[in-house]
């Protein structure tokens, strides 16, 4: 990783780490490895994830920022637009990425999947075909959140 790439993710760190509403959101544990790092995302108010926190792995690319950060879910979560590995299908992470976002845009994002999934572009069938019955969707989602989700 070049020192000009190595300067923008210790800034993007440090601005996360000082910035205390991001740090509601999210936040970032203290990373040894610039390429590889871990954090956690927070359920947001108006979702059924909200009263917990997720766990998730940040990968930076060596052609970062021209190429997305790749972003995968460590605790077990049900959603429309993450698979059962924690993958995520979301266009920040994908063909939306230009390189003036950040780690902290894409994190951003990714609390906002949470709250609006996008049924349209599933990686999950099972938990998407329960989208419509959203009574049934939010119970499943909280039980499985107690179950593997870290309590806030």
């Amino acid at each position: 990783m070049n020192g000009t790439v190595t300067t923008r993710l210790l800034n993007e760190i440090k601005k996360i780490h000082q910035n205390t509403d991001d740090q509601k959101l999210f936040f970032i544990e203290n990373p040894t490895n610039l390429q590889q790092f871990e954090g956690y995302i927070f359920g947001p108010i108006d979702s059924p994830y909200y009263g917990y926190k997720f766990k998730i792995r940040i990968n930076i690319p060596e052609r970062y920022p021209y190429v997305p950060p790749t972003i995968k879910l460590l605790t077990p979560i049900l959603h429309p637009n993450i698979d059962l590995k924690g993958n995520i299908c979301m266009d920040t992470l994908k063909d939306a990425w230009k390189p003036i976002l950040g780690i902290a845009t894409a994190l951003i994002s990714l609390i906002s999947l949470l709250s609006d999934p996008n049924p349209k572009d599933p990686l999950n069938k099972d938990i998407t075909d329960l989208f419509n019955n959203k009574t049934e969707y939010f119970e499943i989602i909280k039980k499985h959140c107690e179950k593997y989700a870290i309590p806030v």
